[in-house]
């Protein structure tokens, strides 16, 4: 799994040069997750896909359904297996 984690991420460094900027946006787990609508709104400038007011009543619904979202919490790696991660 890590080797495939490396190849994926070794072609999705390569490759971003050739997409074209108005195609392509990054948006962090901490800024989708602390602000959506925000996060979705710069989405929207970014790639110049049109009116996010249009958009906007929809997430806001969908959002009220997800409710309180908490993410998974996992207990830390023994340290003999975080070696041999990073390696």
């Amino acid at each position: 799994i890590l080797t495939r984690y490396d190849r994926l991420y070794d072609a999705y460094f390569e490759d971003i040069p050739l997409i074209p900027p108005d195609h392509f946006h990054e948006i962090a787990y901490r800024d989708l997750e602390s602000n959506p609508l925000a996060a979705m709104e710069n989405a929207y400038t970014a790639l110049g896909i049109g009116s996010f007011a249009l958009a906007r009543p929809a997430l806001e619904s969908y959002l009220a359904k997800l409710g309180r979202f908490e993410k998974n919490r996992h207990s830390p790696l023994e340290p003999d297996l975080q070696h041999t991660i990073r390696q």
